[in-house]
């Protein structure tokens, strides 16, 4: 019966009800793990440790859906869309890779990926749901005057764990997950997610370029360093003697993240990305406390006395800083500044910059990275270059 103006809905009719956004729900949806699909999802929250919605779409949906079904992969009588690019990739408009860009499906390479950014994130959600994925409470923001609610984030739990444990026909040890995520700081969540911002334009910009072969740490990398470093506790630990303003010390750091890429003539590039989030100072005037600066001389000095060879296997490496700052191009300027001006540095062939925000929608490899001199270079060499599809 059609309502008139005058007629009201009784409020048990009206009332939405929404899964908490915290904590499990009571009534559990019963979920099936697809193979192709969740194990993809799971492994990517293994490897970055705390993803965002639209972190995890940029990943598994398809950007070119078919215009018949618009990424439904259904046509209008429910039926499988006949003009989707085929069966294992419906809502595809043409053939993509898989999400870890290895190999193809029977009839393309779009097994294992899910049409939309939605789907993708309902799909999210349900896992969550099931108690597959957790959402740390460190996310929590308590309100602020026209903050809005924040994106959710999730991060892996013990369920998933034990998925990605009986593919790998391993033992699931003893690690709790969700004590990790506990445990988890919102400095520490924030600096995931900007470090994930980073891998994943990687992961789909090497994707888009099918002559670079990413290889990513650990997964593939650690196995192929020296075996001193493979048995060291901090496998990627640089540790040297840096010299500066009068004074010598034995100093160290660890990269955000290191990658390698490969070519078709053999041929690679070695990076250690340093993602930098505005907190710690450009430069100090001692040696006492973390700055960008000081992270520069350690790697100058490792590359010097052949460390970086030694502990990498790496004849050389680039070291690239991804800059996350309200005033970007004031600190990405002021890094590039401050590196010139000191006279250990400035003839380094190691340090290129960027604006975080602005490597997000472009493609990584091939992005105008600015040298400390004011020059640039891409990531990979002109031959290999292709535009991000």
């Amino acid at each position: 019966m059609a309502l008139t103006m005058t007629e009201t809905v009784p409020a048990e009719q009206t009332k939405r009800t929404r899964r908490p956004r915290y904590r499990k729900p009571v009534d559990v949806p019963n979920v099936q793990i697809n193979e192709a699909r969740d194990i993809d999802i799971f492994l990517a929250y293994e490897k970055y440790r705390v993803l965002g919605a639209d972190q995890i779409a940029r990943l598994f949906a398809f950007t070119d859906v078919c215009d018949k079904c618009q990424g439904t992969g259904l046509d209008l009588t429910g039926a499988k869309c006949p003009s989707c690019a085929c069966s294992l990739c419906l809502g595809a408009k043409t053939h993509v890779r898989r999400p870890d860009g290895s190999q193809d499906c029977p009839g393309g390479p779009g097994v294992g990926r899910t049409p939309s950014p939605t789907k993708v994130i309902k799909r999210n959600g349900l896992l969550q749901a099931a108690g597959y994925l957790q959402r740390p409470p460190a996310q929590v923001e308590y309100y602020r005057a026209g903050g809005g609610s924040q994106a959710n984030i999730h991060a892996l739990g013990n369920p998933a764990a034990r998925v990605i444990a009986e593919h790998r026909k391993e033992d699931a040890g003893r690690l709790n997950w969700t004590d990790k995520n506990n445990s988890m700081g919102r400095g520490y969540i924030h600096h995931r997610l900007a470090m994930a911002d980073v891998g994943i334009n990687f992961e789909l910009s090497c994707r888009a370029n099918p002559a670079t072969t990413l290889k990513e740490y650990p997964e593939h990398l650690l196995a192929e360093f020296p075996k001193k470093t493979r048995e060291a506790d901090y496998p990627l630990k640089i540790k040297t003697q840096v010299s500066f303003a009068g004074d010598r010390k034995l100093e160290g750091t660890i990269p955000d993240l290191v990658y390698e890429l490969q070519f078709p003539d053999g041929s690679k590039r070695a990076f250690l990305v340093e993602v930098d989030r505005s907190e710690m100072p450009v430069r100090r005037g001692t040696l006492n406390g973390s700055s960008l600066i000081k992270k520069c001389l350690v790697y100058e000095a490792a590359r010097k006395s052949k460390l970086i060879t030694r502990q990498f296997g790496w004849k050389s490496c680039r070291v690239l800083f991804a800059i996350n700052a309200k005033k970007k191009h004031d600190r990405a300027a002021t890094l590039a500044e401050k590196i010139m001006a000191e006279p250990q540095l400035k003839n380094s062939p190691m340090f290129l910059i960027a604006d975080a925000a602005d490597l997000i929608n472009n493609n990584i490899l091939t992005f105008p990275w600015q040298k400390p001199d004011g020059s640039t270079t891409m990531l990979i060499p002109d031959k290999y270059a292709a535009p991000l599809v």
